[in-house]
């Protein structure tokens, strides 16, 4: 090898190397951008994840440099780009409680305006990503000065980006999109910090990206024309103004004698069980032991999930000026509020709520006084219901009231109290799950307990209320405790929850059986003489046949007889214009009058 060919041939190696560090640095200055509590603690991540986070930032350097047909200059690019994301996602999440992604780009001017309002601090964080920006820099100029004298010809450059790509897409398939990719889909759920914090910022950017493209199934047969010809009907109600609604999504509330024959010490549901002027059933919810968030979705917006299979909703999908129980009472005056005693980052409720229409929010630290059932960690329906009291009481006095609140309370796990702690103890053997079991019971008992006192403050409320209370999911362990097979409607039992309709003044006791987590607000607004609007009067009428939709390819008629959606029978019209018009609904541009109340 000649001298220059082999001087050469060190630079491209000492460039090569250059380019790895700068795509590892990187990692860690991106890192340390998603809410750390100490600077080291982003190295705990996985190999194969630190691994994949920095040759997808190879990936986006390799596009600069085919971009710019420089290697220094596709390095020093993705620095700074790399610096700025670093630093938005920082600030993002200082005043956001979310990590920045590209779709908020959209909304890049009410961000400019808000981040007006706060005063950027530099701290210790901001600190160390300044100074890894400098470092980046300096491997950047030594790149430019070990470029020298190389020169590619057109030939040998078109080569190299042919290789590239090769290289990226290789990358892309085997990290993201093949079917052993190495990161997971759909990971970014409950908490973004879990999810962040272990696959790594660039890959979890990756995630959101793609989940931006592909959301929403288009139903076969569906066309804009079918949606244009698609009837209003008309069904007016007599009454003249909305009574105060409260909707209460209460986690993990469920009843297990759906699924198991238990004997207990003590009744742990008997207010709900003997209340009266009531209208009562079972929701079957999306998942089974878990994805409050799916069940949230279903119940506000009345969307099933089957076109939208394995996503965290508020997470991938515009919530803003999207079909809502908020947005279709407000449109008959109402004021509202929401309110979860949780992190409001969770579940990207922080964006979802506000972007619904509730005009006011409450999460966390907005709750006062807090209670606990002894050790667990999650604060209990009863104070929780005393905060949402006190919200109401402030509500504007001149406009009905709508008032959502998310509980807490018996979230798992059921393994953090002592069995001296336990008031609902089950008389069957249920081996190791049995301190489980009692702890839940227990956490039922004061659910029961809290709702029966919540009712008796509304008895003596002088305006007309309607609360309504359903449970977002079953708890895990219900897998482990069913009696029987999962066929003849055992997996529909899995997923059933409770849910309660009580009124301050006389309305009809019913019971509704079981109806889809998607029905209930239509239902609700249908019994309660409310004015529904021709997507809400089209999913009433549909109840009448087909009470119950699932999300895993099933569907209950009205004797609960198990249907697939690709079966083709009475029921196949009335099922695929639902989805139609839900497909229709989840569009940019809608014929809104489909959406709008009648009142």
């Amino acid at each position: 090898m000649k001298k220059e060919h082999f001087i050469i041939y060190k630079k491209r190696s000492a460039v090569g190397i250059a380019v790895l560090l700068i795509a590892l640095i990187s990692w860690y200055q991106l890192e340390i951008s998603t809410d750390y509590v100490t600077p080291l603690e982003c190295l705990k991540m996985e190999a194969q994840y630190i691994i994949l986070n920095a040759c997808t930032n190879m990936v986006i350097i390799s596009g600069f440099v085919i971009l710019l047909n420089r290697v220094w200059k596709g390095c020093l690019a993705y620095t700074i780009f790399s610096f700025l994301m670093s630093i938005i996602n920082y600030y993002v999440i200082q005043f956001h409680g979310m990590p920045f992604t590209f779709a908020e780009l959209k909304n890049i001017r009410t961000a400019a305006n808000v981040l007006g309002a706060y005063r950027l601090e530099i701290d210790k964080w901001v600190a160390y990503i300044v100074f890894i920006f400098i470092v980046l820099l300096l491997i950047c100029f030594l790149c430019k000065s070990l470029e020298k004298g190389i020169e590619l010809s057109v030939r040998k450059a078109v080569f190299r980006d042919f290789v590239l790509l090769l290289l990226d897409g290789f990358v892309i398939y085997v990290g993201y999109l093949s079917p052993n990719a190495i990161k997971p889909q759909n990971t970014i759920k409950f908490s973004w910090t879990e999810a962040y914090h272990t696959y790594g910022f660039t890959a979890c950017t990756i995630e959101k990206t793609m989940q931006s493209f592909f959301i929403v199934d288009r139903p076969e047969g569906y066309t804009e024309d079918k949606i244009l010809k698609f009837p209003i009907p008309v069904e007016e109600k007599s009454r003249e103004e909305t009574p105060d609604i409260i909707l209460i999504l209460n986690e993990s509330f469920y009843d297990l004698r759906q699924i198991t024959d238990i004997e207990t010490n003590i009744p742990y549901m008997e207010h709900i069980d003997e209340m009266e002027n009531t209208i009562r059933g079972y929701t079957v919810a999306p998942e089974v032991g878990g994805g409050t968030n799916s069940s949230e979705y279903e119940l506000l917006t009345s969307n099933s999930l089957q076109m939208m299979q394995g996503i965290t909703p508020f997470n991938v999908l515009k919530m803003k000026g999207a079909n809502s129980i908020v947005f279709h009472l407000k449109q008959l005056g109402d004021t509202t509020a929401a309110a979860h005693s949780e992190k409001a980052s969770n579940y990207s409720r922080v964006d979802a709520y506000p972007d619904m229409g509730f005009e006011n929010t409450y999460f966390d630290t907005d709750f006062a006084d807090k209670e606990y059932y002894a050790t667990r960690g999650f604060a209990t329906d009863e104070s929780l219901y005393k905060n949402m009291i006190s919200w109401y009481e402030d509500m504007e006095e001149d406009k009905p009231r709508f008032m959502y609140l998310l509980t807490i309370q018996n979230h798992g796990g059921w393994e953090q109290t002592k069995e001296d702690s336990y008031i609902v103890k089950a008389m069957n053997d249920y081996g190791d799950l049995q301190g489980q079991i009692n702890e839940y019971l227990t956490g039922i008992y004061m659910t029961d307990n809290a709702f029966s006192e919540l009712t008796e403050y509304f008895e003596n409320v002088e305006r007309e209320v309607v609360i309504c209370m359903a449970g977002d999911h079953s708890p895990s362990f219900v897998w482990d405790i069913a009696n029987g097979n999962y066929e003849n409607g055992m997996l529909m039992r899995l997923r059933s929850t409770p849910f309660i309709i009580w009124a301050n003044y006389d309305i009809e006791d019913e019971n509704a059986g079981y109806i889809g987590m998607n029905y209930l607000i239509p239902l609700l607004l249908d019994k309660m003489n409310i004015e529904v609007s021709p997507y809400y009067q089209y999913m009433i009428d549909l109840h009448k046949k087909v009470p119950v939709l699932t999300d895993y390819n099933v569907y209950m008629d009205f004797v609960y007889n198990e249907h697939t959606y690709d079966e083709i029978n009475e029921y196949t019209e009335m099922i695929n214009n639902y989805f139609y018009l839900e497909y229709h609904n989840l569009q940019k541009e809608r014929r809104q009058e489909l959406f709008n109340a009648y009142g």
